[in-house]
């Protein structure tokens, strides 16, 4: 993979967490009611890859693991409002 690949891939994925975050903070603010599984499903996210982890004995996939949970982290906090009642509460 050349370094201007690199690049686009790395924008294509931004772009589509943005997408993401933007869809899910809008659906959070129109229907509270979906707050509780939206909470639910990024701690689900972060059990999963943690799983993952471990399955693998950490190794390589250890740092891809770590980049992984931040970025659900990054994803969590740009949804979620710091007063909703999961915020923080990571797996």
């Amino acid at each position: 993979m050349t370094t201007e690949d690199a690049a686009i891939l790395h924008a294509e994925v931004a772009a589509l967490q943005a997408v993401l975050i933007s869809l899910l903070r809008r659906a959070a603010s129109e229907q509270p009611d979906l707050l509780p599984l939206l909470c639910t499903a990024f701690d689900d996210a972060e059990t999963v890859l943690t799983g993952l982890a471990v399955r693998l004995g950490g190794g390589a996939s250890g740092p891809t693991t770590l980049s992984a949970l931040r970025v659900v982290d990054e994803i969590r906090s740009g949804v979620l409002v710091p007063d909703a009642a999961c915020f923080g509460s990571g797996g």
